[in-house]
């Protein structure tokens, strides 16, 4: 009697197809989240270097897969192992990836708008010993400050982005000195210094005691601040990191701290030849990273 093959039972080869084609598709996307974090952004229009990125990385493992079908399984196991040991181990695991290409992916959307900056094109920064001595970031009542504002501010988002907790520190005293702040001119023909000390006394003085007392707050507080100098107008920056940085703080600050705020607006930066990024902190907008009243960069206080 002739005997016909059980078909309800799956082919051991079509299983093993499904299976690493299914790696193959997965490991897409930490492929082009690692890749898209190593290699410069071209900031083409419409994100095409991304778009293209993505599709080479695909057709990359693609081919792979067609040509070596068991070491891409055996390649996609290995990610997934490192994942999960970096899971437990509360390193780099499957939320950070995760969480990267989602903050990638919200970029490509809501853009942060860098400037490049040249360092060895600047100028002395005028002034810079006034700025200095009023800096006085180690009172007591600075710090005070800035502590409250920690305290007034993002408590919530700071437990959901813990990596971040010091950054969202810093603005969570932008926000309390920025909402605040009363513009009041110096006295005529004088320029006034005032010490951060004092302006945290009335929240006022005019765009050198804004800055004076913004970097001073943020510097008690572990942050990384700078005083920038253009024409007639000095502001503050806070340093982010590199761009990747910029990109994830992005998503935090146009989906969270400043939702409102910022809906609908970029997010302006300066990057120089190093890849820092550092975010404007100037009054021209309720939220970080507001339009610059002047792009051009003549000199900067670091110290």
């Amino acid at each position: 009697m002739k005997e016909y093959p059980d078909r309800t039972k799956p082919r051991s080869n079509e299983l093993l197809y499904k299976v690493t084609s299914l790696f193959t598709h997965l490991l897409t996307f930490p492929l082009f989240i690692i890749a898209h974090k190593s290699l410069p952004d071209l900031d083409w229009n419409y994100h095409l270097d991304r778009i293209l990125l993505g599709v080479l990385c695909f057709g990359i493992v693609e081919l792979f897969y067609f040509l070596f079908k068991r070491i891409i399984t055996i390649l996609f196991i290995t990610v997934m192992i490192i994942l999960t040991i970096g899971s437990i181990s509360g390193e780099y695991g499957f939320v950070s990836v995760y969480k990267d290409y989602k903050y990638m992916l919200f970029a490509m959307n809501e853009s942060p708008y860098p400037i490049e900056v040249i360092t060895s094109k600047l100028q002395p920064f005028p002034e810079k010993q006034a700025f200095i001595n009023a800096a006085d970031f180690e009172n007591p009542l600075v710090r005070n400050f800035a502590l409250k504002a920690t305290r007034e501010h993002f408590l919530e988002e700071k437990k959901e982005y813990y990596d971040d907790r010091q950054l969202i520190q810093c603005l969570a005293v932008f926000k309390e000195i920025n909402q605040n702040w009363n513009y009041v001119h110096d006295p005529k023909f004088l320029e006034y210094f005032a010490k951060a000390s004092e302006s945290v006394q009335h929240l006022s003085g005019d765009c050198d005691d804004y800055s004076i007392l913004m970097y001073s707050c943020i510097k008690s507080i572990g942050g990384k601040p700078r005083i920038v100098s253009t024409t007639g107008h000095v502001y503050p920056e806070l340093f982010i990191g590199n761009e990747n940085d910029m990109e994830r703080l992005n998503y935090i600050i146009k989906s969270d701290l400043f939702k409102n705020e910022a809906s609908g607006q970029r997010l302006n930066y300066h990057v120089n030849e190093r890849g820092e990024a550092w975010l404007n902190l100037d009054y021209t907008a309720k939220h970080p990273g507001g339009e610059f009243m002047h792009p051009e960069i003549l000199a900067v206080l670091e110290y």
